[in-house]
């Protein structure tokens, strides 16, 4: 009996160890991806996974490989549901088109205005700012040609105590900051000045959860309901 009951024991700490580590190493998932490969107006487009993109103020376009950005114009997807307790990137390749001063803006929101993003200027340099532009870091770039810019937003326990930090060429630029996700529900690109300002390739907004531990425990207490059975069939 002592063998029967340290077997069981074995099997029940063997099953909960399995079942949170199987969670634990959940794949990352793909929200929004975007590779732009229509032509046209890009107001009420379809991305790559089907999510609708609305350009309020003013309308750009797609020229059968990249979204063009230009004339303060912006357009954003909204709709996304936040959830507590994941890590969020959206990420994108961003030319600019250096031929006087402006910027592109980007991230979580629907412009640039109270919104979690960076902001991208012509002149070799860039904002990275939450929720509002004052109080914006500044950091600046080497150069101006086509780079991947990337900005994480970690949710913790509440979406109002959250964490956003910067990448760009898979390096960490600037501090991360505090923020309050609660509002954000869309992510964005917009641009200033006339004409085309640069071009955005490869936009995609991914999510990493981490599941509560009531999970890992149903889980483990599943797999000991399973072995009990088991044991008392025999």
């Amino acid at each position: 009996m002592k063998t029967t009951n340290n077997t069981i024991k074995s099997l029940i700490s063997t099953s909960t160890l399995t079942a949170a580590l199987t969670i634990a190493a959940s794949a990352t998932t793909i929200i929004i991806e975007d590779t732009f490969t229509r032509t046209g107006d890009v107001d009420g487009s379809l991305t790559d996974t089907g999510q609708t993109w609305n350009s309020p103020s003013g309308t750009q376009f797609t020229d059968g490989s990249t979204l063009q950005t230009s004339s303060y114009h912006t357009s954003n997807i909204t709709g996304i549901t936040f959830a507590t307790n994941c890590t969020y990137k959206l990420s994108m390749d961003v030319a600019l088109n250096n031929s006087s001063n402006f910027w592109v803006a980007l991230g979580y929101g629907t412009q640039h205005i109270n919104s979690t993003g960076m902001m991208i200027h012509e002149q070799g340099n860039a904002g990275l700012f939450t929720q509002n532009v004052s109080g914006k870091q500044s950091i600046g770039l080497s150069e101006n040609n086509l780079k991947n810019f990337e900005i994480t937003l970690q949710t913790g326990a509440t979406l109002s105590n959250s964490i956003a930090s910067w990448k760009i060429d898979g390096v960490t630029v600037g501090s991360s900051r505090a923020v309050n996700a609660s509002g954000i529900s869309g992510v964005f690109v917009q641009s200033s000045g006339s004409g085309l300002r640069g071009t955005v390739d490869n936009f995609k907004l991914t999510h990493d959860c981490v599941p509560e531990p009531s999970s890992t425990l149903l889980l483990g207490l599943g797999g000991l309901s399973l072995i009990l059975r088991r044991k008392r069939a025999v």
